[in-house]
């Protein structure tokens, strides 16, 4: 296909099932076309099968960088512990997969196609629950807005691992889960 259409106007791809890893102990020298030059080395896989977050600064002083490979190179690379990216060998963590999130009222279990939520949720920030702004240039007080909703303690950031909310009923209900007697 790629032969018979302009590539200008059309993208030929093939989807691959990804995973996700967390790479920590990166100088400031580092780039995110580094890591992923190096991730694509160690993980035996093509540099445009693997896509780069910000590098941030860790409580170190370190760079983590969350990075996006196919299954197998990630496996590769968190077998191996560590990916030489410049001068450092870095760590290598592999992230357990993401639960389905819908950016509409923000909830578990859905996505904004099939949200059936009253709430729009989707401008608020995922660190302090309000309007305006992104969590990556929030430092106001972390307040949870779903656990706020419901009435739980929301000291916490949306989808932390203080966050008690569960999923949404539609994905639940949808999957034909049984109900245990109350």
């Amino acid at each position: 296909m790629r032969e018979v259409l302009n590539p200008e106007d059309v993208r030929v791809s093939r989807p691959v099932k990804t995973a996700e890893v967390r790479i920590t102990g990166l100088d400031d020298s580092v780039t995110p076309e580094e890591v992923v030059v190096a991730v694509a080395r160690s993980g035996e896989c093509p540099p445009d099968r693997v896509r780069a977050g910000d590098i941030r600064t860790d409580a170190t002083g370190l760079g983590v960088v969350w990075v996006r490979c196919p299954v197998a190179s990630a496996k590769k690379i968190a077998v191996a512990g560590e990916v030489k990216v410049g001068w450092v060998a870095a760590r290598v963590k592999l992230l357990q997969p993401r639960a389905l999130r819908c950016f509409r009222c923000l909830e578990k279990g859905h996505v904004r196609a099939k949200c059936t939520s009253a709430a729009d949720r989707s401008d608020l920030c995922y660190r302090c629950g309000q309007p305006g702004h992104k969590a990556a240039q929030c430092s106001a007080a972390l307040n949870c807005c779903l656990c706020s909703a419901a009435g739980k303690p929301a000291g916490h950031r949306l989808g932390g691992g203080a966050c008690g909310m569960p999923t949404s009923t539609a994905k639940k209900a949808g999957r034909g889960a049984p109900s245990l007697p109350g």
